[in-house]
């Protein structure tokens, strides 16, 4: 054999490796996060939230309960790096992280980039928000429980890989 049919067959076998994994993960089923476990979720990442805050404004000298409108705007700032920041490093936050689900994006089914995060948290919970709330409510019923946030930023919020396969492990 020469060499130019030693590369051409180690190509193809490559080549067929990467189709049989591309097959695998379009086989793997996605578990899509319900409502309940995403405000799960959520309500510890706001608990870890408001909690910094409090430390913060006793620290500062604010008052807990009417800080300055400086210093909300402040929490604003820090809460949006927080969950866009965590989001775009990792597809979760802390809150995600303990309960085992993520953030993708739809398009290619991973880790959302920063300026899909940053037009999720900001534009679409923010509409998600002004509709008293049935963007949020949207995840109970819509199909793969995507709320009105998730369409606008075409991504969804998964069971994560990692905790599925620590759940078979546990029951093997």
């Amino acid at each position: 054999m020469d060499d130019q049919q030693r590369l051409q067959e180690t190509q193809a076998t490559e080549e067929e490796v990467a189709e049989r994994e591309v097959d695998a993960v379009a086989v793997e089923e996605i578990i899509y996060a319900g409502f309940w476990l995403r405000l799960l979720a959520f309500l510890l990442d706001s608990v870890a939230l408001y909690s910094l805050n409090i430390i913060l404004r006793l620290i500062a000298g604010q008052t807990i309960d009417s800080p300055s409108f400086g210093f909300l705007f402040l929490e604003f700032i820090y809460a949006l790096v927080y969950y866009v920041g965590m989001t775009t490093a990792f597809g979760q936050t802390l809150g995600k992280m303990v309960f085992g689900i993520k953030v993708i994006r739809n398009v290619s089914h991973d880790n959302s980039v920063l300026g899909t995060m940053l037009y999720r948290e900001l534009f679409g919970k923010f509409l998600s928000m002004i509709t008293f709330g049935i963007g949020f409510l949207m995840i109970g019923w819509s199909r793969n429980h995507r709320g009105l946030h998730d369409l606008i930023a075409d991504t969804s919020v998964i069971i994560s890989v990692e905790r599925g396969m620590n759940d078979e492990r546990k029951s093997a």
